[in-house]
This record gives C-alpha cells, sequence and structure tokens, in this order.
C-alpha cells in the first residue's frame, strides 16, 4: 500500500476508525427477468425479499450475533431486486439482483477470516 502520507487525513481518518458490523457475502446480478414467488392467483416480484428457515431463525441469527457466538445453521439470505420499483437502474428490459448472505467475522474466538485494516 502506499505511504500514509499520500493518502490524504480524510482517507487515512476513515481507515483509522473503520469498524467492521454486519458481516455479509454479497453477489450481484444481470438478469432478465425479477425473482417471481409462486403466490395464489399468480406470480409476486418484491424489491425485497428475506429467505429464512423459521421466523425464529431470525431472533437467534440477531441473539448470535449481538453475543459474537457462530452458528452457520440455516442462515439467513437478502434478496434485492431495486428495479422492481426503479426500472432505470439497469437497461430497459434487464434487472439488477443482489444476493446476500450472512457469514461470522467478529466471534468470541476471535476474527475467522481477513484482517483489520492499517494504515502503514
Amino acid at each position: 500500500m502506499a505511504p500514509r502520507e499520500l493518502w490524504g487525513p480524510d482517507f487515512v481518518d476513515g481507515v483509522d476508525t473503520w469498524q467492521p458490523e454486519c458481516q455479509m457475502f454479497s453477489v450481484n446480478y444481470a438478469t432478465t427477468e425479477p425473482p417471481k414467488y409462486p403466490v395464489a392467483g399468480g406470480t409476486l416480484s418484491p424489491v425485497h425479499s428475506e429467505l429464512l428457515a423459521s421466523p425464529e431463525r431470525a431472533l437467534r441469527f440477531a441473539y448470535d450475533y449481538a453475543i459474537g457466538a457462530v452458528n452457520v445453521d440455516e442462515p439467513p439470505q437478502h434478496i434485492i431486486c431495486a428495479t422492481v420499483a426503479d426500472p432505470s437502474r439497469a437497461p430497459r428490459g434487464m434487472h439488477t439482483v443482489k444476493s446476500v448472505a450472512y457469514q461470522p467475522y467478529d466471534i468470541k474466538q476471535g476474527r475467522s477470516t481477513g484482517t483489520r485494516l492499517k494504515m502503514k
């Protein structure tokens, strides 16, 4: 990485004060159709979907995250298709789909992967 003095004070301050939040693995796709879920009488294409094994899993996920526990059973998944609400975010007839999966990182035993950014 370039020496600290080449970055400017705002950038250096941002790196020095950065704190991880909820860790996730995100993937973005370009598609010709939005996600479609079967419902009574047809299909539904929401802007935002949450895939959970059960409602209880959402509560457990929040609790595990708060105490720094690793629980990779039945991980929650977000599916976001902003082009359902705003088609101008993609070329005509296309959609963007973002898939977000949560992964443990800041756990009691120490970080599971990666390292914290540090300026030289």
